[in-house]
């Protein structure tokens, strides 16, 4: 098949979904591409991504990225994460892909390759990771947004697309709800793990826990994954100062960067609370840096908002923590969770300090979660199972 990837921004180096399942159909033997924008997505602290990305501005024409064929066409309009790309109509007609994979249901870009679906001769198959505009603190935002999925043009175009695919059932019932479309017509396929990248492996866990100062007898916790007010790490730290209260041989490890004004506010709960010898804060890792964190780390704990480094950490062997869904708009990961770890009611660092005392103080049950996590990647959450699920769904759409 001839396969295209629409997506506003494209970040191969960072992986996440639009990366692997086009990494991976290729493989397999299909001719794929992606179309975006020729910029990076604007992430709220992009002076600390620059580091890896460099400048945000990557220009526009045809690029060899990660192995992946790459069109990146010029922005004519941009707001927050909303863009608008000149060349869309004539480079799809170019390409002539028989299925349009369009990363985003509230994209405009997702709107025009609907409305060219029938001219084109495509299929088309919209993918949903939930929006959390609905959360947004921004009134305009909110407003914005509202106009956007009430509009009945918008809401003619969807029915348009041949399926839609939902990272997770709470995104099942938030695009029907908020869109209309028939819960029947969504199909839910997980985030998956380059299960040939994340694995578990004792030199990286030795190697590693050397390097971080971590004993044997010592459990590191870890957090990975972008750092702001809805990853709740604030309740992590909260539930870190009542263990530390309580035992000598913990320690936790953060990785990634966030905004100013939260990471001061972090840091005043680690020093007015005298932690800061047992808190580790590093900045974004690559990829092939992380299994080495994740291999030298006991026991992971996602607090808010989820993170794709969920799954990466439970391909290496980890014991997780996650929270439940706090509403019908939030992302539930909960299916990641098959006796490999635990689920606690977001906010309550009471229950998360409970939970992680378990596993702490039990060996065996760590041991235990650990080998789950693992077969649980391997037997449904690898990135080539997840592929070959998107490509039987986009047969039978």
């Amino acid at each position: 098949m001839k396969i295209t990837h629409v997506i506003s921004y494209f970040q191969p180096i960072l992986g996440y979904q639009e990366f692997y399942l086009a990494k991976e159909q290729q493989n397999i033997g299909h001719k794929v591409c992606v179309i975006t924008s020729d910029r990076y997505y604007p992430y709220p602290n992009f002076e600390t991504m620059r580091k890896i990305l460099g400048a945000r501005y990557v220009g526009s024409g045809k690029f060899k990225e990660e192995g992946i064929d790459v069109i990146r066409l010029p922005t004519l309009f941009e707001y927050a994460t909303y863009n608008f790309i000149l060349g869309l109509t004539m480079t799809l007609k170019n390409l002539h892909p028989d299925i349009v994979h369009a990363h985003d249901v509230t994209s405009p870009i997702t709107m025009v390759i609907l409305a060219l679906k029938n001219k084109l001769k495509y299929k088309v198959i919209v993918d949903c990771h939930m929006d959390y505009t609905l959360r947004s603190k921004s009134k305009l935002h909110q407003m914005l947004f509202f106009i956007w999925s009430r509009n009945p043009f918008c809401r003619y175009l969807l029915q348009k697309a041949d399926g839609f695919i939902a990272v997770a059932d709470s995104a099942r019932i938030w695009l029907s709800n908020e869109w209309g479309i028939s819960y029947k017509k969504i199909k839910m396929i997980p985030l998956g793990a380059e299960t040939n990248i994340f694995f578990p492996d004792d030199y990286k866990r030795t190697s590693m826990r050397e390097k971080l100062n971590i004993s044997k007898n010592e459990i590191l916790i870890l957090y990975a994954g972008k750092i702001h007010d809805k990853k709740d790490i604030n309740i992590l730290l909260k539930s870190f100062i009542l263990l530390s209260q309580k035992y000598d041989n913990i320690k936790i490890i953060l990785i990634e960067n966030g905004p100013k004004k939260y990471m001061d506010s972090l840091y005043n709960i680690i020093n007015e609370n005298k932690i800061r010898k047992k808190v580790i804060f590093l900045p974004f890792q690559l990829k092939e840096k992380l299994p080495y964190y994740y291999n030298a780390a006991d026991i992971g704990v996602w607090p808010g908002d989820p993170s794709i480094t969920i799954v990466e950490a439970m391909s290496t062997g980890m014991p997780v923590i996650i929270p439940k869904s706090d509403s019908i708009y939030s992302t539930d990961l909960s299916h990641y969770i098959k006796d490999n770890g635990f689920v606690f009611i977001r906010g309550n660092y009471t229950e998360l300090f409970i939970l992680l005392e378990k596993i702490i103080t039990n060996k065996e049950l760590r041991s235990k979660m650990s080998k789950n996590s693992r077969t649980n990647v391997v037997n449904s959450l690898s990135w080539r199972s997840i592929c070959e699920k998107t490509l039987n769904y986009y047969l039978d759409s």
